[in-house]
């Protein structure tokens, strides 16, 4: 009987391994899905990459996500103004083997340009892209954060606050966990180099309605030095939110990112010792069945610290370097009156730019009836 019932159970593990082996790795390996995080796959790398001039064309990128502060995975955090959060936000994403090609429509009626007198009352787009888990709990991923914003109305000088985190198993980040001893802080260093192109617009969409278009890329060398690897992982932990403005003050942010309830910060603490107040989310570069897990994603085995994080990370830069970028070209024309995502990018049904994320949720579904939601969280 003990016979037929381990040849049961071994033909339908290796059924749901044939059918599923994609699905498993990156759906299970974070084992942070059944926690609010999805998975935008963006596909295949460019032939042809997107000319970064703050306009976006239909076709021009591979894959897009688009969003509004309703859509799953997103969260409202501080809001006083309601009306003030963008309507919509499009996140448009190519690659290949040397750059990441990225591009946010924000539609947002009002902007505040960054300048000496705003302090931090300014309206800015700030992406996190991470790579390395350290062994601590998955949320505190090593990553660049990226704080995007426009200085002027003529659109002739941008800001980019690229910032880089290390993270130590207690939650708390560094500029250099491996120098002795170990350098705590952001490292700036990589300001004017992560992204050879750069262009900020406000302009309007189809409908009249005013967006802010940030169009850059991003250097993979310069992320291989900064996450000190040879090979960028197909997959990275990926999260943004959009601070938004009022009458030239923050009302708050919409963060692409799961906030957790009371329930799951404690099951996570129980898994891992400690958990930031969110999870974010993956952007895996390439498709379902060609992605590929390197072993730094994975979480190591270590001791359980059960101590809280003294210093939790925040999304937003805490200080900001003096030597801000060099202004853009002055000739150079900012589009007017042009459709920033070349379709009616406010559709809530994503006709022009349709959401990636829903693709796990079948994958999952037939993971876990298989039986083989094996995930690497940290043995109890």
């Amino acid at each position: 009987m003990k016979k037929m019932l381990l040849f049961a159970m071994t033909a339908t593990l290796l059924v749901c391994v044939l059918v599923l082996p994609a699905a498993a790795v990156y759906t299970l390996s974070y084992g942070l899905s059944e926690y609010g995080q999805q998975t935008f796959l963006v596909g295949k790398p460019t032939e042809t990459p997107p000319t970064v001039d703050g306009a976006v064309s239909e076709g021009e990128y591979t894959n897009c996500l688009h969003l509004t502060p309703e859509s799953e995975g997103m969260a409202q955090i501080g809001v006083t103004n309601q009306g003030a959060l963008a309507d919509y936000i499009d996140i448009y994403v190519s690659y290949d083997a040397d750059y990441i090609y990225m591009a946010a429509v924000v539609q947002e009626d009002e902007y505040s340009f960054k300048n000496e007198s705003t302090n931090n009352q300014y309206s800015a787009l700030c992406v996190n892209f991470g790579y390395r888990t350290n062994g601590s709990s998955i949320q505190a991923m090593d990553r660049m954060e990226c704080t995007l914003s426009i200085n002027d109305a003529a659109g002739t000088s941008f800001f980019t606050g690229i910032g880089y985190y290390e993270y130590a198993s207690d939650g708390k980040y560094y500029q250099n966990l491996e120098a002795d001893p170990p350098v705590q802080g952001k490292d700036w260093s990589f300001m004017n180099q992560l992204m050879p192109e750069k262009k900020f617009v406000r302009t309007m969409d189809a409908e009249q309605k005013n967006i802010t278009v940030y169009e850059f890329s991003m250097s993979k060398a310069v992320l291989k030095n900064a996450f000190r690897t040879d090979t960028l992982s197909d997959t990275a932990y990926f999260w943004f939110e959009s601070y938004a403005t009022s009458g030239g003050a923050r009302i708050g942010n919409l963060a692409y990112r799961h906030l957790l309830s009371d329930e799951e910060t404690i099951a996570l603490i129980e898994d891992y010792g400690w958990c930031a107040s969110f999870v974010g989310h993956l952007m895996v570069f390439g498709e379902e069945m060609e992605l590929d897990l390197t072993v730094d994603q994975k979480p190591q085995e270590s001791e359980e610290d059960t101590s809280d994080p003294t210093d939790e990370p925040t999304a937003e830069p805490t200080s900001e370097p003096t030597d801000e970028p060099t202004a853009a070209p002055t000739d150079e024309p900012t589009p007017q009156g042009t459709d920033a995502s070349g379709t009616d990018a406010s559709d809530s049904d994503g006709d022009g730019c349709k959401s990636a994320v829903a693709l796990t949720s079948l994958a999952l579904i037939a993971v876990v009836s298989c039986g083989v939601a094996v995930t690497c969280k940290k043995k109890r």
